[in-house]
Parts: C-alpha cells; sequence; structure tokens
C-alpha cells in the first residue's frame, strides 16, 4: 500500500519525526508506489541495510535482478537486518540457489531462533529439495504457532499438490478458507483443486464469493 505508507510519513514528518528514518518510509513508499526512480534517489546517501533492501525492492522493479543482487549482497554485508536478509533469500531462492539461501536462513535463525519469515523460507527450500516431510513439520509447527495466519496452510496445499496429493491439499486449503476465506490464494487453490476434481458447483461457488 504505497499510498497508505506516503500517508503514515507525512503524518510522522507533522508529528516531528525527521531524518534518515523518515526518508527511509518515504523512499519505501516510491517503491509501493511504482516510483522506484525516486526510492533510489533518497536512499543514494545511506548505506544501512534498510537502504540497501530498498534498493534491491527498487532495482526489482525495474527489472534489473543483477542490481538487486548487488544491492542484497551490500546489505547484508552492511549488517544483520532481519528483513534484509529475508528479502536476500527469497531472491536468492527464487533464482534456484538454494545453497545461498539456506545460509541467509541461518543467519536469520541466530539472530531470531523459530522466527517467522525464517522457518517459512527454511519450509520452501526443503520442498524445492524434494524434502517435503521437513517442510510439512516445520509449516505444522508454524501453524500451531500462529493460529490465525494463513500462509502456512496455503504453503502445505501447494506442497501436497505438487506431491499429487490431492485430497491432502484440499483439506489444507479447507483449513486456510476456515481463517482467511476471501483471501485470492485460498479462492485460486479452492477453484484449482475443484476444477481438477471436476466440481463444478464448487468453482461457481468460489467465485460468486469474490463478487
Amino acid at each position: 500500500d504505497g499510498d497508505g505508507a506516503d500517508a503514515t510519513a507525512a503524518r510522522m514528518e507533522r508529528a516531528g519525526l525527521k531524518g534518515a528514518e523518515l526518508t527511509l518510509i518515504r523512499a519505501e513508499a516510491a517503491v509501493l508506489r511504482g516510483r522506484p526512480e525516486d526510492a533510489l534517489a533518497l536512499v543514494a546517501q545511506d548505506n544501512s541495510p534498510t537502504a540497501w533492501r530498498i534498493r534491491a525492492a527498487a532495482k526489482l522493479a525495474m527489472k534489473d535482478p543483477e542490481g538487486a543482487l548487488v544491492a542484497l549482497r551490500q546489505g547484508a554485508a552492511a549488517g544483520n537486518d532481519p528483513l534484509l536478509l529475508r528479502d536476500y533469500a527469497k531472491f536468492l531462492t527464487e533464482s534456484g540457489d538454494l545453497d545461498g539461501a539456506a545460509l541467509q536462513v541461518a543467519v536469520m535463525e541466530r539472530i531470531a531462533p523459530d522466527g517467522y519469515d525464517a522457518s517459512m523460507l527454511k519450509a520452501d527450500i526443503a520442498a524445492r529439495r524434494g524434502r517435503m516431510a521437513e517442510a510439512h513439520a516445520v509449516l505444522g509447527k508454524l501453524a500451531e504457532r500462529y493460529p490465525a495466519v494463513v500462509e502456512p496452510w496455503v504453503a502445505r496445499a501447494e506442497i501436497y499438490d505438487m506431491e499429487g496429493k490431492l485430497d491432502e491439499a484440499i483439506r489444507m486449503t479447507a483449513k486456510a478458507a476456515d481463517i482467511a476465506p476471501a483471501d485470492p490464494r485460498v479462492v485460486a487453490l479452492q477453484v484449482q483443486f475443484a476444477s481438477m476434481k471436476g466440481d463444478w458447483a464448487k468453482v461457481d461457488k468460489a467465485y460468486a464469493g469474490q463478487s
């Protein structure tokens, strides 16, 4: 929500916030509002991990993954910031560098043992390596620890789908729907799995709930 972030920055400025912290908030808002060049200009003189994280997001928005990787590496070298390490691990995971991603997750776990982001990433890496039981175990613990959060259930549904276990995937999706029935990811899974089952009434019902 770039507009919301920008409005928040304006309120904080009126309340007396100024300096580097306000600039970082404005830079993040600029990325979210689709103005990555403005974000880069705002953090041009800042070498904090947060600034490097914002640079990486801006570079990705500008379709420059190489520049994003450089920014993430610089940010990791600047300090162990959990949000930057999260984004770095996600970038490496999506790039197929699972060993590199696992190294960043290990640092995250040293900073915050059993942290949410580190656990979600750990499960994703395990699933991509074909270690499905490990991924389910991590996600199951997360679901117990954060009962109002839908992501672990969605992730488990997707992993069961990868395993070809449709009924289990549907069961995980139902758990997710109990928490957030209107979440677009949940609705998409409901439609996908109902279509695979040929249950067009459920497909229609899912779409009707979005209208």
